[in-house]
């Protein structure tokens, strides 16, 4: 009878070893901010954080039981808030007006930005492929990550002078990033490129 006990251990502490080093997920991507004026643009957040902003201009008629709160000032772009007041996401779209040659050269332009406005901004990571881009890194006491997703004609992977890009601007608190860090990557994996409308 004293075997089973002995014989099982091993297994109960196995069991306890892989779930405390298994890779958890900040929260459940449960709900979707689909863009008010990109056709196809969206992103995957957790509906119980966050709460959508939609742009002053929203066509949403006031008896809609989905309509959110409107964003002063903001004409074409959709914002996440999360209820703690720590974080910011701002969802966008905008044509390669410039001929910006891919998302990475359209990211060193927002990041030109930020260092005017920012000048404690410092950028820590960066990472790019044939049709996104990403960086993130520090300014003041918050942290910032952006991801920028190309869309060419066609729908083609990759070409000479992508038709649009898709934002994903995260702005968080820096003494949150033990719940921040690990979801924005999470959400910006579920960034999808911005078509333009019809």
């Amino acid at each position: 009878m004293a075997i089973l006990p002995i014989k099982s251990a091993p297994v109960s502490i196995l069991v306890i070893f892989i779930a405390a080093f298994a890779p958890a997920r900040a929260q459940d991507l449960d709900a979707t901010l689909d863009s008010s004026r990109w056709d196809g643009l969206s992103i995957k957040y957790p509906g119980d954080l966050f709460t959508i902003f939609r742009p002053v201009d929203d066509p949403k008629p006031e008896d809609d039981p989905n309509k959110d709160a409107e964003i002063p000032g903001a004409a074409d772009r959709d914002v996440l808030k999360s209820n703690d007041g720590a974080a910011e996401v701002i969802l966008g779209g905008d044509y390669n007006s410039s001929d910006y040659r891919d998302a990475n050269a359209y990211l060193d332009r927002f990041l030109e930005r930020d260092k005017q406005q920012h000048p404690s901004a410092i950028v820590t990571y960066r990472a790019a492929r044939d049709d996104w881009a990403v960086a993130s890194g520090t300014f003041d006491n918050r942290i910032f990550y952006y991801k920028f997703v190309a869309h060419c004609e066609n729908d083609a992977r990759s070409c000479n002078l992508p038709e649009t890009f898709a934002t994903a601007q995260f702005d968080y608190a820096a003494d949150q990033h033990d719940l921040y860090d690990k979801l924005v990557v999470e959400m910006s994996q579920t960034l999808t490129p911005a078509i333009p409308p019809d």
